[in-house]
């Protein structure tokens, strides 16, 4: 998948997201959307890093996974976060 096509789909998402109403979408619609890219981005990675097994248990598995996937690693190195930016890039100002 190119970065134009991976641009055009976050767009896509976001206009189906919005009902086709992007211009009258608030703030709230925004974070709402953002954070919900962000928690299918960490869904992706934790599903194929295997060290997200652990004999520790579930609270080991929670831990790493907030460290490893939390929203500063997000903004720094999912393609999604650099295509929310490229589509609003005010808002993360």
């Amino acid at each position: 998948m190119t970065n134009k096509e991976r641009l055009s789909n976050i767009y896509e998402q976001w206009v189906e997201y919005c009902d086709g109403m992007t211009k009258y979408a608030t703030v709230d619609d925004w974070t709402r959307f953002v954070n919900g890219v962000y928690v299918a981005w960490r869904r992706k990675m934790s599903n194929v890093d295997l060290r997200c097994i652990h004999t520790d248990g579930m609270v080991a598995i929670r831990d790493y996974i907030e460290q490893t996937y939390s929203f500063a690693r997000f903004m720094t190195l999912a393609p999604e976060f650099k295509e929310l930016q490229r589509l609003d890039p005010n808002k993360f100002e």
